[in-house]
């Protein structure tokens, strides 16, 4: 395999035009799982976890540090980070770069399973713990223009607050470009994104936890395996975008050919075919006109 065929897609790179030393994306969630789920390198997990939490975080417990290479090749495997704190939280961690529908909903179903895990049949619900999803995701999702938004149960009205066992956080990198503070957390979270080596070493440079992470993103990078298992991960990110983008196309066409059966009862299976077939602009344009249509021959005229 050629490296410099993928550079591109898969590595981040300088801004200039050598391609000396590639540099694997902390934003891919095995390298993401690496560098803050391994229980050698605790202490990034904390610092970043201080970053995040208004409780200050002294110790954590990691409780998935495995890393299993049928997983990494799964597409629709979640490779997150769970742990728990010195005071007994339990917190899970995931990066997200492809857009997913209902994310809101998806980040609620896992820490429902998260908090329910805590206690078995029959077991005292006093025993449950405050428990913590944080979503980092490389896309808009929540329609605010901040980064970072946190939210619990509350009263609408007085916002009294229900529970403390609840706490989602969402993070956009997406938004960082639109941010102007320099605190803890816009520094990790620009490491993390890693739009270029050099804002990567911008942030090592002003923050010690940042630069043993960019040490061991660094040794990642020249070590075979971990490019290989990598490129794996990417690979299997690439092929469900694909497949995402694809059913997404295929879902307009049909939507459109239905909506063309109701107008027209009947289209001919040929007809159909065609439009199956269109160009990109030409199906722009006839799905913008559709509504201009008064008989089946006036179709032909976009074919």
């Amino acid at each position: 395999m050629q490296y410099n065929n993928i550079i591109e897609t898969y590595f981040v790179r300088e801004t200039s035009d050598r391609y000396e030393e590639f540099l694997l994306k902390p934003k891919n969630d095995f390298v993401f799982k690496k560098i803050f789920g391994d229980v050698k390198n605790k202490d990034l997990l904390i610092s970043l976890l201080n970053s995040i939490l208004s409780d200050k975080v002294k110790d954590v417990t990691i409780l998935n540090s495995e890393l299993l290479k049928e997983n990494i090749e799964d597409k629709k495997s979640v490779l997150d980070v769970r742990a728990i704190t010195d005071v007994g939280h339990h917190i899970d961690i995931e990066i997200q770069v492809l857009r997913t529908v209902s994310m809101p909903e998806r980040s609620l179903y896992y820490w429902s399973k998260l908090y329910i895990e805590q206690i078995a049949v029959g077991e005292s619900y006093k025993k449950l713990k405050k428990t913590i999803a944080i979503n980092i995701v490389d896309y808009d999702c929540i329609n605010t223009n901040k980064y970072h938004n946190l939210f619990h149960i509350q009263e609408d009205e007085t916002k009294l607050r229900l529970t403390d066992v609840l706490e989602i956080h969402f993070i956009e990198l997406s938004k960082l470009k639109n941010i102007n503070t320099m605190d803890n957390l816009y520094q990790w979270m620009n490491f993390i994104k890693g739009d270029s080596k050099e804002v990567i070493l911008e942030m090592a440079k002003i923050n010690r936890d940042i630069e043993k992470a960019y040490d061991i993103l660094r040794t990642m990078s020249q070590d075979k395996e971990a490019r290989a298992l990598y490129l794996s991960r990417e690979m299997a990110l690439h092929d469900e975008a694909t497949r995402r983008e694809e059913a997404l196309e295929e879902g307009r066409v049909t939507l459109l050919i239905k909506q063309l059966n109701r107008k027209f009862k009947d289209l001919p299976r040929d007809l159909e075919e065609k439009i199956k077939k269109l160009s990109e602009d030409k199906f722009e344009i006839l799905s913008l006109d559709i509504f201009e249509l008064n008989t089946i021959e006036d179709i032909y005229k976009y074919l």
